[in-house]
């Protein structure tokens, strides 16, 4: 197997990108750019420089109505949805079947290749004091899957000792019945008016995903690399969220570093 370069990898993550929004757009399916993808497009009109992921995000009903139509579209590009029992993944990917990669510290689940990720959205509480409530109960789910997904620490430390019998525990449960969970509290507010909407599946960003739902209701398009994708309307506002007020001010240099650590190989 021959090892990918950042360069390559971000060649076949775009070409996965293409495939999901021809998809999306021939199947009147709505998605969006999100996260650090939605920042590129904005601030570098593509990649940011030194990252190398791309995500997008679909309303509930279309991220549903996308796993159930993509499963057999393609004979490269392959769906892993957490509805699938060899998934342990909290969301969906889009990956290439004739790539490799390699998951640091991953104790289970499936092998697949470069991806990308595909979030869905669902509502939030409007209330803040239940917002931070049901924060902190998906956040604590999230740990657990963590922990059930994740090889248990061997060193020999006082830490360990008081925390691998609980880690074994939350391990033999198992990640599926975690990730059931999850989805339950992540859908959870989705039957109720709400005026908020973002990524519940996660809690990497905190309460910044809680985003004005009325952002949703229009999407826009937007040049990332060499072509436009489409984003929510007001993508300045969302990024304001998610980055505070000077997203537009790369950060110094020191703290420019990708956050992925596989290694990703060409079958």
């Amino acid at each position: 197997m021959n090892e990918l370069s950042f360069d390559e990898i971000k060649i076949i993550e775009l070409n996965i990108l293409k495939s999901v929004a021809d998809f999306c757009e021939q199947n009147d399916i709505q998605y969006s750019l999100c996260y650090g993808t939605m920042l590129g497009a904005y601030r570098h009109h593509g990649f940011i420089p030194w990252d190398d992921d791309i995500d997008i995000m679909m309303p509930r009903e279309d991220y549903l109505k996308f796993i159930s139509k993509y499963k057999d579209k393609d004979e490269r590009y392959k769906i892993l949805s957490p509805y699938e029992k060899e998934s342990v993944f909290r969301f969906c990917k889009v990956y290439d079947s004739l790539t490799i990669k390699n998951e640091e510290g991953i104790d289970v689940g499936s092998e697949i290749g470069i991806d990308i990720d595909i979030f869905p959205v669902d509502k939030f509480p409007n209330s803040k004091i239940f917002t931070i409530i049901d924060f902190h109960i998906r956040n604590l789910i999230g740990r657990f899957y963590g922990i059930s997904i994740r090889r248990i620490p061997s060193e020999n430390n006082i830490k360990n000792i008081f925390l691998n019998p609980l880690r074994k525990i939350i391990k033999a449960i198992g990640p599926r019945r975690w990730l059931y969970i999850l989805e339950y509290f992540a859908q959870k507010y989705n039957n109720i008016n709400k005026d908020f909407a973002g990524v519940r599946v996660t809690t990497n960003d905190g309460l910044r995903d809680k985003i004005p739902i009325e952002l949703f209701n229009e999407y826009t398009q937007l040049k990332f690399e060499d072509r436009e994708f489409r984003i929510i309307q007001k993508p300045e506002k969302y990024l304001s969220i998610m980055y505070g007020p000077n997203y537009m001010t790369p950060p110094p240099e020191s703290e420019r570093i990708t956050h992925h650590i596989n290694k990703m190989f060409l079958k």
